[in-house]
């Protein structure tokens, strides 16, 4: 049997942090879109049952045509149980609607649904010592649903420790909006989906769903990328450079292989030998290429080499070589005391 588990949707989102006009209304679009994307890689793969692990919706007042889309495009594939439980974001937005009779609810304790040789439990909100009272069959292939943050230990808002030891094969969780994979114990895994679009550069990177098969002993599983695209935040390092065309060509040779379509941050970091950064053209020659593309500079000024330049620099480098009382190490030991304080930086700690 397969199935598809996804998370983090977010649908009705208003995506006006950094978009607007014809750009900002294609992203919602997008957004919207990807359920309807989801569902059909569940169809295309064969799937029966679909796990839905919270925030789903962007808030408990998204508007009712995100809601209605949903609702239909789940009744138009009966063949499909789909397993919800609500997010932080959305909370008790389905409660006192009319669902489908594919679409199964759980609520505020575990609740359990047997399917052939699998059960899949959950439960709405994530509370301390729930692990004590779930029980799973040690017969089947055990899915969990649960919305929230993992913690190490034993306390927490979801605690994988208290998991271990509980027949769970696979932990279906949402909250983090990238693909993660945890060890539960040597029978268990707790996998997060993340979200199926990033919305903004704190998401960078491949966006999906999780596609499990539960043929073997144990169930398996891997991520399909269905973003329609990406956002990417390519780094460059300016130590070293020696002119700002150089900059610039380590731009390009950072932006050479990344598509069109995607949100692109191109960041500069590292140490800016004292050259002019190539944001003008950058801008103007990638500016229209990409969905999207911004330049943050997150590099530091060369402080020592500034500080070297000063005439009070100068005169306390001459102080210390014409000092006869140090030995070769103290004036080492001055020098790099003395020039890292002119430049501003912290004090060696091993001096």
């Amino acid at each position: 049997m397969k199935i598809l588990h996804c998370a983090d949707l977010h649908l009705g989102s208003p995506l006006t942090a950094r978009l607007s006009g014809e750009k900002l209304a294609m992203r919602r679009a997008e957004l919207t879109a990807s359920f309807f994307t989801l569902v059909r890689v569940a169809k295309e793969a064969g799937a029966t049952a679909f796990l839905l692990s919270g925030d789903i919706f962007d808030s408990s007042a998204t508007a009712v045509v995100h809601i209605a889309d949903f609702l239909s495009e789940i009744e138009k594939n009966p063949q499909i149980g789909f397993y919800y439980i609500p997010g932080n974001h959305e909370k008790d937005l389905l409660k006192g609607r009319d669902l489908p009779t594919n679409l199964y609810t759980f609520g505020e304790e575990w609740h359990y649904y047997s399917l052939p040789g699998v059960t899949i439990a959950g439960r709405d909100l994530p509370e301390d010592g729930m692990f004590s009272s779930l029980n799973l069959p040690r017969g089947t292939m055990n899915f969990v649903l649960l919305h929230g943050a993992v913690t190490e230990g034993y306390t927490g808002e979801i605690p994988l420790a208290a998991a271990a030891g509980k027949n769970i094969d696979y932990l279906a969780l949402g909250h983090y909006h990238a693909f993660t994979e945890l060890t539960i114990d040597t029978r268990g895994v707790a996998v997060y989906p993340g979200s199926p679009e990033g919305r903004g550069f704190d998401e960078t990177g491949a966006h999906g769903c999780v596609l499990i098969d539960t043929d073997g002993a144990r169930p398996t599983f891997r991520f399909i990328r269905t973003a329609k695209r990406l956002y990417l935040a390519p780094e460059i390092a300016l130590d070293g450079a020696e002119s700002s065309a150089e900059i610039e060509r380590r731009a390009d040779a950072a932006l050479a292989d990344i598509s069109r379509a995607s949100a692109v941050r191109l960041t500069f970091t590292g140490t800016n030998p004292g050259l002019p950064l190539p944001t003008a053209s950058l801008t103007y020659r990638y500016g229209k290429e990409f969905f999207l593309f911004e330049i943050k500079d997150k590099s530091a000024p060369d402080l020592r080499r500034a500080a070297l330049e000063s005439p009070l620099a100068r005169a306390f480098i001459a102080s210390c070589e014409e000092d006869a009382t140090l030995s070769e190490e103290e004036r080492r030991t001055v020098l790099t005391m003395g020039l890292s304080a002119l430049a501003g930086e912290e004090l060696p700690s091993d001096i």
